[in-house]
């Protein structure tokens, strides 16, 4: 008995463990569910000053990029609702891999970014965010001598 038991355990935890692991295929249209690219218009792309240590992050070299693993400080821009507010807001973060979706959706740490902009730090220190115009999330100052 016992040893029925324990083998219908291992099949109903195999069932449940598999669920799961089909449930997170990357399905393109798993996320317009939760966003609507037509509602979240894209940042303004400003080009970073000459001789910057920023560089812009081009979104058809997204998968390329975050599949290095080489550990640099980003900044994303990207457009938000908060109290039925619409702005841009930026969010910095250390980046050693980022997940891809087919529509280059970035998701880093829980969060999904949709239409969103990336600039690369390529300093060896922390930088400072830059400001952003929260209408338009074009960058006003990009703070190029706090993070030197």
């Amino acid at each position: 008995m016992k040893k029925i038991l324990s083998f219908l355990g291992t099949i109903i935890l195999m069932g449940t463990s598999t669920t799961s692991l089909v449930s997170c295929q990357n399905d393109k249209n798993k996320y317009k569910y939760y966003y609507d690219e037509k509602e979240q218009p894209t940042p303004i792309l400003t080009k970073p000053p000459k001789n910057s240590k920023w560089s812009l992050v081009n979104k058809n070299e997204y998968k390329n990029e975050f599949n290095k693993k080489i550990n640099k400080w980003y900044v994303i821009i990207y457009f938000s609702k908060y109290k039925n507010e619409n702005i841009f807001a930026i969010d910095k973060e250390k980046i050693s891999f980022a997940g891809v979706t087919e529509d280059n959706y970035i998701a880093v740490g829980g969060g999904l970014y949709v239409n969103q902009v990336i600039y690369r730090w390529n300093g060896n220190n922390e930088p400072e965010k830059p400001t952003i115009n929260k209408n338009t999330g074009e960058v006003i100052d990009w703070r190029e001598h706090m993070g030197a």
